[in-house]
């Protein structure tokens, strides 16, 4: 008989096995974020953001959002290298860049942003547009309701070779690893 506990295992791995990864070009186009948005993020799958130039990724809100999160996550103002956040929910995750008037420039970023994207982007250049809609979750709250960890890692390079921007990847290695895992584990627990 198969304990509870190796289940709750397996189920854990399960999950991390099934986790995407959307990489996020910050700056390689000038002034942006690229791609804008990503619109089909679960819990568990990561944002990559891979940086040219000065800029950063900052956590905001739908409301605000040229202004830092209270608690949000930050990754600093970066050249080169990337920075990382692992998502904890589906509600929306806003982001900007922090450096100079890049914000105000228009220089945001949004996972599951439902209806609310062009209205996100216009309230950071000042301006005002409704949305309809539902707002795919709340803009507030504490910063591990939208993430559970972040890192960063710096280093030099023009943003190039990072591949298709926004493209999810599923590591098959780690799809292997959950069932080698998993027959390990069986395999024991049939002893």
């Amino acid at each position: 008989m198969v304990s509870p506990s190796l289940l709750s295992i397996l189920a854990a791995v399960a999950a991390v096995a099934r986790a995407a990864n959307y990489d996020v070009n910050v700056g390689a186009d000038g002034l942006n974020f690229t791609p804008a948005s990503v619109s089909d993020a679960v819990q568990g799958d990561t944002i990559t953001f891979r940086f040219s130039g000065m800029h950063s990724a900052s956590e905001s809100t739908l409301t605000d959002p040229c202004t830092k999160k209270s608690g949000g996550f930050d990754s600093g103002q970066l050249t080169g290298g990337t920075y990382q956040v692992t998502l904890n929910s589906t509600d929306p995750v806003w982001v900007y860049c922090n450096v100079g008037g890049h914000c105000r420039a228009g220089m945001v970023f949004a996972v599951n942003p439902g209806s609310n994207l062009a209205a996100f982007q216009a309230a950071a250049q000042g301006q005002t547009v409704s949305s309809t809609g539902s707002t795919g979750g709340s803009s507030t709250g504490s910063a591990s309701s939208a993430h559970t960890s972040s890192t960063g890692s710096s280093g030099g390079g023009s943003g190039g070779g990072y591949g298709s921007p926004g493209a999810a990847s599923r590591s098959s290695s780690s799809s292997s690893a959950f069932w080698v895992l998993a027959g390990t584990l069986l395999g024991v627990a049939a002893l």
